[in-house]
């Protein structure tokens, strides 16, 4: 099972709060961003759901900190916090390669 089809059950207010459910295109591109990361990162990577109805990953591997969130398809949110590295960006992924400032960040943390 992807890290992400375990939300995919989720409906709206699944929060008690009245969160949105996830948007299955945000979960889509969430487990294809996911299944590009190395194997380390793939291991610090927590999966979550925004409130607002998109999908997240969220990424402690200490000195770094990174959010990658999928607010629609075709669309990825990055903020990432490394050594020699600080991004704060919005790109578009289509599911098949990582962006690459966030392919060299990874490799370079999770050798």
């Amino acid at each position: 099972m992807a890290p992400f089809d375990a939300f995919r059950s989720y409906q709206d207010g699944w929060d008690g709060y009245g969160a949105k459910a996830p948007l299955p295109s945000s979960l889509d591109a969430a487990n294809a961003f996911y299944a590009l990361l190395p194997e380390g990162a793939q291991k610090a990577a927590h999966p979550g759901v925004h409130a607002a109805g998109h999908a997240m990953i969220e990424i402690r591997h200490d000195p770094a900190y990174a959010v990658f969130e999928f607010p629609w398809h075709g669309r990825i949110e990055i903020f990432v916090i490394a050594p020699g590295v600080e991004m704060e960006a919005g790109d578009p992924f289509d599911g098949s390669a990582l962006p690459r400032g966030i392919s060299a960040a990874m490799t370079n943390l999770f050798r």
